[in-house]
C-alpha cells in the first residue's frame, strides 16, 4: 500500500531527528544551574559550528611589554581592548606620548589602558600609509605612495624626509601565546554547555538548514501520526463479501479478532475431545482382546 510504504520511510527519517530533539529536551530539563551546563566549551568544531574564526587575522607587531594584535576588526594592544579598527594592520610605534598604530587610512594614539588619545584621517594624513616607524630624531614616521614624511610633536605638520633614515614596523603574525590571548578576548569566552544544548533542541547550531530540518521532522511526525490513525482504521473496516457468501459466512472485522480466537478455541476443543474417544475406544479393545 503506497501510504504504507511511505509511512515505515518517512518514519525512519523523522525517527532520527525527533530521538536527538528529546534526547537534548531531556538534557535541557537536567543540566540547567548545575556546573555541567556553565562549563564552557572550546575548540575548532565549536569555533566553526557558532562562527567564531577570524576572517582577518590575528596578525601584530611586537613592542617593548607586548603585543599590538589586529582580529578582524578589533584591536588589542598588550592584550587590552581597543575597540573597532577599520582596516587592515600597517604598523605600530611605542613612543613616551603612548602607542601609535596605524591602518591604510587611520592613525591611532592610544594609551596604555587601550583608551585612544587621538585619531587621525585623512586629510589630516599626507597619504595612505603603507607603513610606520620611527625617524632618527625619534618623531613618527610614515610611509606613504608619495614618499616618506615625519609629524613634528603636535602631528599637525608632515615633513618629507629620506625612507632609509627611518626603522619601520613591521607586521608579522603574533607567537602562539600571544594570538591565543587576543583570541580569546575576541572570543569573550567559550560557549556555555547549556547553550549548545538549546542550539541542538532547536536546530539554530546548523543555521537556517537546521532549523528547516526540525520543522520538516515536526510536520513529517503529525502526518505519521494521522496516517497510522487512517491505516488502524482501515484495518477496522469490515471486509468486502462476495456475492457466493452471507453475513454469517465471514464475521466482521470489529469483532474479528474475537471471532478468530473463538474458532481457535473451538478447533483445539474438538481435536482434544477426538483424541480423548480415541484413547477410551483403545482400551476398550485392549480389555475386549484380553
Amino acid at each position: 500500500m503506497f501510504v504504507r510504504r511511505w509511512h515505515r520511510r518517512l518514519g525512519v527519517f523523522a525517527a532520527i531527528i525527533i530521538t536527538a530533539i528529546s534526547a537534548t529536551g531531556l538534557a535541557l530539563m537536567l543540566v540547567p544551574g548545575t556546573e555541567t551546563g556553565r562549563a564552557e566549551l572550546d575548540g575548532p568544531i565549536i569555533n566553526v559550528l557558532y562562527g567564531r574564526v577570524p576572517s582577518y587575522g590575528p596578525v601584530g607587531v611586537e613592542l617593548g611589554d607586548g603585543w599590538v594584535v589586529q582580529i578582524d576588526q578589533s584591536l588589542y594592544v598588550v592584550e587590552t581592548p581597543v575597540g573597532d579598527f577599520a582596516g587592515e594592520l600597517r604598523g605600530a610605534v611605542e613612543t613616551e606620548n603612548g602607542v601609535f598604530v596605524a591602518s591604510d587610512n587611520l592613525l591611532l594614539l592610544i594609551d596604555g589602558d587601550g583608551s585612544v588619545l587621538d585619531r587621525l584621517e585623512p586629510p589630516l594624513l599626507p597619504g595612505r600609509v603603507d607603513a610606520i616607524g620611527r625617524g632618527p630624531g625619534g618623531n613618527l614616521s610614515i610611509n606613504t605612495p608619495d614618499g616618506a614624511f615625519s609629524a613634528d610633536t603636535t602631528l599637525s605638520f608632515w615633513q618629507p624626509m629620506a625612507e632609509e633614515a627611518v626603522e619601520w614596523s613591521v607586521v608579522a603574525r603574533p607567537p602562539r601565546a600571544a594570538s591565543q590571548s587576543a583570541l580569546q578576548a575576541h572570543r569573550g569566552g567559550g560557549v556555555p554547555f547549556e547553550r549548545l544544548l538549546a542550539d541542538l533542541h532547536t536546530g539554530r547550531l546548523f543555521g537556517v538548514l537546521g532549523e528547516v530540518l526540525v520543522w520538516i521532522a515536526t510536520i513529517i511526525m503529525i502526518g505519521l501520526s494521522m496516517s497510522g490513525g487512517w491505516m488502524w482504521w482501515r484495518r477496522l473496516r469490515p471486509a468486502p463479501r462476495t456475492k457466493d457468501e452471507s453475513p454469517n459466512d465471514q464475521p466482521s472485522n470489529r469483532r474479528g479478532w474475537l471471532s478468530g480466537a473463538a474458532s481457535s478455541l473451538r478447533s483445539s476443543r474438538k481435536s482434544s475431545s477426538k483424541r480423548r474417544r480415541s484413547g477410551s475406544s483403545g482400551a476398550k479393545g485392549s480389555r475386549r482382546s484380553q
